[in-house]
């Protein structure tokens, strides 16, 4: 009995070993990952998410004390109720799915190199810059936006 039950351990412990073990693709993913400083361009999404914010409150009419309350609120949900660990795994898992091991590689040879450095340094703040772009043209055509969903909310008595 004490053999069967000591294979028994013997057989689930190497199981779990065999589920921790990762795969060298899934291992070059992590590397990538982990040379994107993705924890930096985690924050950089966020900060490109701060002029959406602040043009929220402006249409709220909120005061500056206000608005920065309301800025807080989702500065403390992103420290603090995201969960970056899984969206880094979930991304290892989409960087697996989408490049081969040996893409992979280039690519971090390309971020290792002076020019992927300063890519990678600069990312957050295009990423911010490309939003705030992004948040000015629709701005600038909300009008043309509301006009056509007129007839709409007409149409289903939601004006």
């Amino acid at each position: 009995m004490k053999k069967y039950l000591g294979l028994l351990l013997i057989s689930v412990s190497l199981t779990g070993a065999a589920l921790a073990a990762t795969s060298p693709k899934t291992e070059t993913a992590e590397k990538l990952i982990e040379i994107m400083n993705m924890d930096k361009q985690m924050l950089g999404g966020f900060e490109a998410m701060l002029p959406t914010i602040k043009h929220m409150a402006l249409q709220m009419k909120l005061n500056d004390s206000e608005s920065q309350e309301m800025t807080n609120i989702y500065r403390d949900w992103f420290n603090q109720d995201i969960d970056r660990q899984k969206i880094k795994q979930q991304i290892t898992g989409l960087y697996s799915d989408n490049f081969s091991q040996n893409e992979m590689k280039d690519i971090i040879r390309f971020y290792k190199t002076p020019t992927g450095q300063k890519f990678l340094k600069a990312m957050p703040e295009l990423a911010k810059k490309a939003a705030q772009l992004g948040v000015e043209q629709a701005q600038s055509k909300q009008q043309q936006l509301l006009n056509r969903l007129s007839p709409f909310l007409k149409k289903h008595h939601l004006q």
